[in-house]
């Protein structure tokens, strides 16, 4: 990994008026790596130079604040190359080559909310088909713009409200040639007719309503993935509608409230660990039945945050708020596992995310306190990294660090996102840990990083 400084660092310091979050990269079709600056606009990472190129977006009429076009949400590309950018003030153009960008705006709007006007709030890009690409609003809901004539037309599933707190999309998806799936806010799943342009609601067999949690994702097949309210997992086919994937929890610790959290298959099972649920499930995908396990511990709030494999030992290690758990597979239920009396201690940690090192062994990262824990599964031991900055002399006034997401790279490094240094990553030869563009001034750290992820 090499050190990207920012093309004119001293200009673009001068428009700090205030600490820039970085967003999720997005690789385009020529290799090139972009991301939101939120609140100064979009920059590319140019690899050969080791740069980063910072391009401000600034909308006159809405350039300040939070509801402006600097704050970009989401970057989709369209079929010709083009860059759309959806942002907390309404839609825009971005031109790659030139660097200059273009505000999409509606030419026959009737007003009727600040959501629609200074408020465009676009959050979430669907498919493109033929010429028209599908984007989802905040309280204006789906919005269909033809690239050509750059003209939308708005949908919506709550006609007569225009207040913000319904017709929030949370994300689309093309169903078949003549539907779209949309999910929104308003924990509702609609399946939206491209002929008619009529919303109907998803619903269970017997037409029971069915109620969106809110994670989703779309499989290679076209199959729908998402989580349910009231149940753990559900999938919709495109020929089937709810498949027999969805089934009642009964015995989560707050059912009305619980939704998977984290996956791991084995062979011919799932095991899925539940958020607001003390327990882990196992789901047969042959015969589709599914059994529980009470994870160990006494729980101020019940959630499991990572499954990570352990094939040698026949089971898998479960990380959770209450600490670190092996679970034989054979047995059906939870083990003890090789430990020693200090790092039994320094494994009772809330533990939030993990990855397998190639010696084995386990890296660990944790909530509150500002270390990465790495576990020896054949001695039992575990060895602390301190990941305070040398050059951090205020690091001292926050408790309530923590370590979100965590990868090890070929050449066995570990990165990792940190609630206020950034992107960091720890060389294991020397221990030597480093943070990444973090904008950082005396009275506040912040470099506030929620993910990790790879490209080629």
């Amino acid at each position: 990994f090499s050190k990207y400084r920012y093309q004119n660092e001293k200009e673009f310091n001068l428009h700090q008026s205030h600490q820039f979050q970085i967003g999720r990269p997005f690789e385009d079709r020529e290799g090139r790596i972009w991301f939101p600056l939120l609140g100064y606009g979009l920059a590319e990472l140019n690899r050969k130079k080791n740069l980063v190129i910072p391009y401000k977006i600034c909308i006159p009429r809405n350039c300040g604040g939070f509801y402006n076009a600097s704050w970009v949400t989401n970057i989709f590309e369209d079929n010709m190359g083009g860059f759309w950018l959806a942002t907390n003030g309404g839609l825009v153009y971005f031109n790659k080559q030139t660097g200059g960008y273009e505000e999409i705006i509606e030419p026959d709007l009737q007003v009727r909310s600040v959501f629609e006007e200074r408020y465009s709030v676009f959050n979430y890009f669907g498919p493109q088909i033929n010429d028209d690409i599908w984007i989802g609003t905040w309280g204006s809901g789906i919005k269909k713009l033809n690239t050509v004539t750059r003209r939308f037309e708005t949908f919506l599933w709550h006609p007569k409200t225009w207040d913000g707190t319904k017709n929030i999309c949370t994300g689309i998806w093309q169903k078949d040639s003549a539907h779209l799936w949309v999910s929104t806010l308003e924990k509702e799943l609609y399946v939206f007719d491209l002929r008619t342009h009529e919303f109907q609601p998803a619903r269970q067999l017997g037409n029971e309503k069915f109620v969106f949690a809110g994670g989703a994702m779309q499989s290679k097949d076209g199959s729908l993935w998402i989580t349910h309210e009231n149940r753990l997992l559900v999938k919709i086919s495109k020929k089937q509608f709810f498949s027999s994937y969805s089934f009642r929890n009964e015995q989560a610790t707050n059912p009305e409230n619980f939704s998977a959290n984290c996956f791991l298959r084995m062979d011919n099972d799932l095991f899925i660990g539940a958020e607001f649920d003390t327990r882990i499930y196992r789901y047969d995908l042959a015969s589709q039945n599914y059994r529980s396990y009470q994870v160990p511990g006494k729980y101020y709030r019940g959630e499991t945050n990572f499954l990570l494999p352990a094939p040698e030992l026949k089971g898998f290690y479960a990380g959770s708020y209450h600490g670190l758990f092996f679970f034989d597979i054979n047995k059906e239920k939870f083990e003890p596992f090789k430990t020693s009396a200090t790092s039994e201690r320094l494994l009772k940690q809330e533990l939030l995310c993990a990855v397998r090192g190639k010696d084995n062994s386990i890296w660990l990262g944790c909530r509150k306190k500002n270390v990465l824990l790495r576990y020896f599964p054949e001695t039992g031991e575990v060895k602390e990294y301190s990941l305070t900055p040398d050059n951090n002399a205020d690091g001292r006034l926050y408790t309530d660090y923590w370590v979100n997401s965590i990868i090890s790279d070929e050449h066995d490094n570990i990165w990792f996102s940190h609630s206020h240094y950034g992107l960091g990553s720890l060389r294991i030869s020397d221990s030597k840990v480093t943070f990444f563009n973090s904008f950082r001034n005396k009275n506040f750290p912040i470099g506030f990083s929620t993910d990790v992820c790879v490209t080629n």
